[in-house]
C-alpha cells in the first residue's frame, strides 16, 4: 500500500511540474505578446480550443464511425435499391433513427392522453393528431424515386456547401472526413438521379464504389478548398495593408475632404458630380477571421498569435464595431456629459423616448376616460361603454409595455428610461410589483455606474421525428389503391380468356377426334398461355374480391356419357376454378395417343366446355363486369358514407364543444366583466372626480418634465361598437365552424369522382369519345396485348381479310365482324358429319380449318381482343393517372387546412383569450388600486378586494 502510494504521489507531481511547465510556456507568450484585456480573451479562446493533439480521440472516432453509417443507411436501402442484400442492409438499417424509438410508445400514450384529458385537452390532442397525419404529405410525395434522390441531392449538397463555408472543427482531418462524407453521397445520389432517369439497372456494388471515390475526392476537395479561400484572404489583407496602397488611400480621402475647392464651383457641377467611395473588404463573413486562423493548430509561435491578433483585430472593425457603437451610443453619451440630456441624443433614440412618453400619456387620458364613464352607470348601455373604454385601455396598456421594454433595453437601463417606466408601472398600469423591481435596478445602476447587463437568450428548435407508423399507413394505403385498380384492369380479361380457352379446346378435341395429334397446332400454345394467366396472375387478384354467392346463373357439368347432365347454380369464381382446373388437365393429357379416338369427344371434361358454348359462359361472364361496376359504385358510397360519418361525428363534437365548453366560459368571463364594472356603482362620485382630476394633474406634469405635448396618441381610433368579452363567445364560435369545415375539405373530392362516375367520364361511352383512345382511332397497326404481340407476324391476309381490315379502329372491326358474322349464319352448310366416324370428323375439321368465313371471323376476333387489351392497359394506367391525381389535391387541400387551422386558431383562439385575460387584468389592477377609505364605504367593493367575492 505504501508502494502504491508513494508511486501515485511521484506521477501527481510530475503532471503537476508538467502543467507549471505548460502554464509557463503560456504566460510567456502572454508576456511577449503584451496583449490587453480583450486580446488576452482571443489568445485564452485560441488555446484552449487547440490543445497540442493532432488527431480526434477515441470517442470521436465513434462518433464519426456512427455518423458515416448514419448518412449510408440513409442512400443504401431497399427503397433505392430493390435487389440490396441483407449483408448491406441489415447492419445500415440499424443506425436509423426511426429503430431508435419504438412506433408503440405513440400508441400508448395516445391512448392514455385519450382516457385522462379533459373534453378541452382532448380537442387539442386530436388537432395535434390531426397536424402528425401531415406526415403522409411528405412520404407521398418523397417515396418517388425522383424526387427523394433530388431532394437529398440538394440536401447533401447544401451540406457540403455550408461545411465549405465554415469549416467548423478546428481538426483539420475531421473537416476532411466530413467533406468527404458529403460529397460522397452527393456525388452517388447525381450519379443515381442519372441511372434513374435514364432506365439504367440500379446495381449497388457500383455505387458502393462510386461512394470510395467520392470519399477520397472529398477529403483532397476540402484541403483544396481551405487553402484557397485561406490565400485569397490574405492577399486582400496584403493589399489592403500595402504601402503604396495606403498611401493612395490617403490621398483620396484627402480629396473627398476638401471642400475648397467646392465652393468656387457651381451649383450643376457640385449636384451632377459623382465621387464614388470604394470599400475595401477583406473577410466576406464574419467568421472568416476563425476561418483563417486555424494554422494556430500546427504553428503556435509568437509571430502565429500576432498574426491572429490581427486577423481578429480586422473582423472586429469590419463587423463588430458598428454593432457595438450602437449598442452603447446612448450609454456612452451619457457618460461623456454626465446628464443625458436630450440634446446629446441622436433623432432614432429621441424618436423612441417621445413615442414612450406619448404612450404614457395615451394611457393616462384613457384612465380619466374610464373614470368618468364609471361615475354614471344607470344603464346597460354604460355598462357597455365602460366596458368598450377598458377594452382601450388595455390595447394601449399591452401596446404601451411593449414599446417601454424596448426604450429601456436600447438606452442600455439609463436612469432616465427606468425613471419613465416605473412611473408607467405605477401610475398606468397600477403594477407596483414590477415597479418595485425596477426601482431596485435603478439603485444599483446609480451605485455602480460602470456595470452592464446584457441578457441574451438564444432559442432554438428543431426537430423532425419520422414516424414510421405513418410509413406503414402510407404503404398500406399505396398498396389497397394499387390492388383496387389491378383488380379493374384484371377482371375485364375473363370474357376475352374463357373464350379463347373455350374454342381452342373445341377445335382440339376435333383434331383429336380426327386422329390427328392437336399439340402440333397453336390451339394448345393459346390454351396454356391463357391457364398460365389465371394461375399466375387472375385468380391472386380475383380472390380477394369475388365472393362465392350465387346469382342465379345456371351451368352444365357433365357426369359421364349417357347420363343427365348436373346443372349447377354456381358463382362466378368458382366457374372460373372448374374452367382451369377441367383445361388443365386436357392440357396435361394431349400427349396420350389414347385420345385420337372419336369417343374423346364424349368425355366429361371435353362436354363441359361444348355444353356450355350456348350462352352460359356468356351469361356468367359478362355478369362479373357487372360485377366490377358495382364494386367501384360500392366503393364510391362507402367513401360517401365515410364522409357523412366524420361529418356527423365533427358536428356532435363541435356542438357538444359550444353548448358545454365555450358558451359557459365566455359567458362567465363576460359576467365577470361586466360584475366588477357594476360595483362601481357603490363608489362614491367624488373618488371619481378625484381620480380624474389627478390623471390630468399627471398628464400636465409628465408634458412640464419632459418638454412634450399631448399629441393624442389613439382619440382619432375609431371607437368600437361591442365590447372584447362579447365577441370572444363568437370568435370562438366562428373558429369551431371554420374547424368543421377544413376538416371535411379534404373528403368533399369523393362528390365530384361520384359526378364523374355518373357523367361517363371512367366509362360507359364509345371508345371514340374518350382521348385516351385516340392513338386507337387512327391508323392503329397491329394492336396486340404484350403478352401475344408476337402473333401480329403469324397474321395471314386475304381478300377478305387484308392488312388495311386488321389495322382497322374497333368500331369498324366490330362491324366487319357482325357483318361476316350475319353472312356465315345465312350461309351455313347444310351438310351433317357423323362426328364419330373418325374419317368424317377428319373431314369435318379440314373443312373448318379450310373455311373462308371461320378463317376470316377468328383473324378479326383476334384483333379485336387485342384491342380490348390494349383498350384496358390504357384505361388502367389512365385510372391510376387518376387516382394519384385525386390523391394529391386531396392532400393539397389537407395540407392547406391543416395549416388554416392551426393559423386560425391563433386569430380565433390564442390572441383573444390572451387579451381577454389583460382586460380582466387590466380592470382588476384598477380595482386593487382603490384606497381602503373609499373601498370601505362599499360593502361590495371590500367583499370583493378582501375575499374575491362578487356578491
Amino acid at each position: 500500500m505504501e508502494v502504491n502510494n508513494e508511486h501515485s504521489n511521484s506521477e501527481d507531481s510530475r503532471s503537476e511540474e508538467q502543467n507549471k511547465k505548460n502554464n509557463k510556456d503560456v504566460f510567456n507568450i502572454q508576456s511577449s505578446l503584451n496583449l490587453k484585456k480583450y486580446e488576452l480573451s482571443f489568445f485564452h479562446y485560441f488555446e484552449s480550443l487547440n490543445k497540442k493533439n493532432d488527431f480526434p480521440k477515441v470517442i470521436e472516432y465513434l462518433y464519426m464511425m456512427i455518423e458515416t453509417f448514419q448518412v449510408v443507411s440513409i442512400f443504401y436501402n431497399i427503397d433505392y435499391f430493390p435487389n440490396l442484400p441483407d449483408s448491406i442492409y441489415y447492419p445500415t438499417s440499424v443506425f436509423t433513427f426511426r429503430n431508435m424509438v419504438n412506433q408503440f410508445l405513440y400508441l400508448i400514450l395516445g391512448f392514455i392522453a385519450s382516457i385522462i384529458a379533459s373534453l378541452t385537452g382532448l380537442f387539442f390532442y386530436l388537432s395535434f393528431s390531426y397536424v402528425v397525419l401531415n406526415i403522409m404529405l411528405f412520404q407521398v410525395y418523397f417515396k418517388n424515386q425522383y424526387i427523394s434522390s433530388i431532394i437529398m441531392f440538394a440536401g447533401f449538397t447544401y451540406l457540403l456547401y455550408d461545411h465549405y463555408n465554415y469549416q467548423i472543427y478546428y481538426n483539420k482531418k475531421m473537416n476532411c472526413f466530413y467533406s468527404a462524407i458529403w460529397f460522397s453521397m452527393a456525388f452517388s445520389t447525381l450519379i443515381y438521379i442519372f441511372f434513374t432517369i435514364t432506365k439504367i439497372k440500379l446495381i449497388y456494388p457500383i455505387f458502393i464504389g462510386l461512394s470510395v471515390i467520392g470519399f477520397i475526392i472529398g477529403w483532397f476537395l476540402n484541403n483544396l478548398f481551405f487553402n484557397w479561400y485561406c490565400n485569397k484572404v490574405f492577399t486582400k489583407i496584403e493589399n489592403k495593408y500595402n504601402q503604396q496602397h495606403v498611401i493612395s488611400r490617403l490621398k483620396e480621402q484627402l480629396e473627398m475632404e476638401n471642400v475648397n475647392d467646392e465652393e468656387t464651383q457651381s451649383i450643376e457641377t457640385i449636384v451632377t458630380q459623382r465621387k464614388i467611395v470604394k470599400k475595401e473588404k477583406v473577410y466576406n463573413k464574419p467568421y472568416d477571421c476563425a476561418y483563417v486562423s486555424k494554422f494556430i493548430m500546427n504553428n503556435r509561435s509568437i509571430n502565429s498569435f500576432y498574426l491572429v491578433n490581427s486577423l481578429f483585430k480586422e473582423g472586429f472593425l469590419i463587423f463588430n464595431a458598428i454593432y457595438i457603437y450602437e449598442l452603447d451610443r446612448s450609454h456612452l453619451k451619457s457618460c461623456n456629459d454626465g446628464s443625458g440630456d436630450n440634446n446629446a441624443l441622436d433623432f432614432e433614440l429621441s424618436q423612441i423616448r417621445n413615442v414612450s412618453i406619448q404612450y404614457h400619456i395615451a394611457a393616462l387620458n384613457s384612465l380619466k376616460n374610464l373614470m368618468n364613464a364609471l361615475r354614471t352607470l344607470d344603464s346597460p348601455s354604460d355598462i357597455e361603454n365602460a366596458m368598450v373604454i377598458n377594452d382601450n385601455l388595455t390595447d394601449i396598456l399591452s401596446r404601451g409595455e411593449n414599446h417601454f421594454k424596448k426604450y429601456v433595453i436600447d438606452f442600455n437601463y439609463s436612469k432616465e428610461s427606468l425613471e419613465l417606466y416605473i412611473l408607467f408601472l405605477r401610475n398606468s398600469m397600477n403594477r407596483g410589483d414590477l415597479a418595485e423591481q425596477y426601482i431596485q435596478m435603478l439603485e444599483e445602476n446609480e451605485d455602480t455606474k460602470d456595470e452592464e447587463e446584457v441578457d441574451k437568450t438564444n432559442k432554438y428548435a428543431s426537430g423532425y421525428e419520422r414516424s414510421e407508423m405513418m410509413s406503414s399507413m402510407n404503404s398500406d394505403m399505396e398498396s389497397r389503391k394499387s390492388k383496387l385498380l389491378n383488380f379493374f384492369f384484371v377482371a375485364a380479361q375473363s370474357p376475352v380468356i374463357v373464350s379463347q380457352i373455350k374454342s381452342a379446346i373445341r377445335l382440339l378435341s376435333l383434331m383429336a377426334a380426327s386422329g390427328i395429334n392437336p399439340s402440333l397446332f397453336p390451339f394448345t400454345g393459346t390454351v396454356k398461355k391463357n391457364l398460365e394467366y389465371l394461375d399466375e396472375v387472375y385468380f391472386p387478384v380475383i380472390y380477394t374480391f369475388h365472393s362465392t354467392q350465387s346469382k342465379g346463373f345456371y351451368t352444365i357439368n357433365p357426369i359421364y356419357n349417357g347420363v343427365i347432365d348436373n346443372i349447377k347454380d354456381q358463382s362466378f369464381y368458382k366457374a372460373m376454378m372448374k374452367i382451369y382446373r377441367k383445361a388443365q388437365i386436357i392440357v396435361d393429357g394431349l400427349n396420350r395417343t389414347s385420345i385420337l379416338t372419336p369417343e374423346y369427344l364424349h368425355e366429361k371434361n371435353i362436354r363441359f366446355f361444348a355444353s356450355n358454348s350456348k350462352g352460359q359462359f356468356g351469361q356468367l361472364f359478362m355478369d362479373s363486369l357487372d360485377t366490377t361496376n358495382e364494386n367501384i359504385s360500392d366503393t364510391v358510397k362507402q367513401h360517401e358514407l365515410m364522409f357523412y360519418v366524420i361529418m356527423g361525428i365533427v358536428a356532435i363534437f363541435m356542438t357538444f364543444t359550444i353548448l358545454k365548453i365555450i358558451k359557459p366560459y365566455t359567458d362567465k368571463s363576460y359576467n365577470f366583466v361586466k360584475e366588477i364594472i357594476s360595483i362601481y356603482k357603490t363608489l362614491p362620485s367624488k373618488y371619481f372626480n378625484d381620480q380624474s382630476n389627478d390623471y390630468m394633474d399627471q398628464i400636465q406634469e409628465m408634458c412640464e418634465n419632459y418638454d412634450v405635448e399631448d399629441e393624442g396618441l389613439f382619440k382619432k381610433e375609431l371607437k368600437r361598437k361591442h365590447n372584447s368579452s362579447k365577441k370572444l363567445k363568437y370568435l370562438f364560435i366562428s373558429y369551431c365552424l371554420l374547424v368543421s369545415l377544413f376538416l371535411l375539405l379534404p373528403f368533399m373530392t369523393v362528390f365530384k369522382l361520384e359526378n364523374d362516375l355518373k357523367n361517363g367520364k371512367y366509362g360507359g361511352k364509345s371508345s371514340s369519345q374518350y382521348d385516351i383512345f385516340e392513338s386507337l382511332n387512327h391508323n392503329p397497326g397491329c394492336v396486340r396485348g404484350a403478352i401475344v404481340i408476337s402473333t401480329c407476324e403469324e397474321r395471314m391476309f386475304s381478300d377478305l381479310y387484308t392488312k388495311e381490315l386488321s389495322e382497322s379502329p374497333i368500331d369498324y372491326l366490330m362491324v366487319e365482324y357482325l357483318n361476316k358474322l350475319n353472312e356465315f349464319i345465312n350461309n351455313a352448310p347444310s351438310c351433317k358429319y357423323n362426328i364419330m366416324d373418325q374419317s368424317e370428323a377428319l373431314l369435318a375439321n379440314s373443312e373448318i380449318r379450310e373455311s373462308i368465313y371461320i378463317s376470316i371471323l377468328m383473324a378479326l376476333s383476334y384483333d379485336i381482343s387485342g384491342h380490348i387489351d390494349q383498350m384496358n392497359s390504357l384505361g388502367t394506367q389512365y385510372l391510376l393517372d387518376e387516382a394519384k391525381k385525386y390523391i394529391k389535391i386531396t392532400l393539397l387541400i389537407h395540407g392547406v387546412s391543416s395549416f388554416l387551422i392551426f393559423v386560425t386558431f391563433f386569430i380565433f383562439i390564442s390572441r383573444p383569450i390572451k387579451r381577454q385575460l389583460r382586460v380582466m387584468d387590466s380592470l382588476t389592477n384598477i380595482t386593487f388600486s382603490i384606497p381602503s377609505s373609499i373601498y370601505n364605504s362599499s360593502p361590495k367593493v371590500k367583499n370583493f378586494l378582501e375575499n374575491g367575492k362578487l356578491e
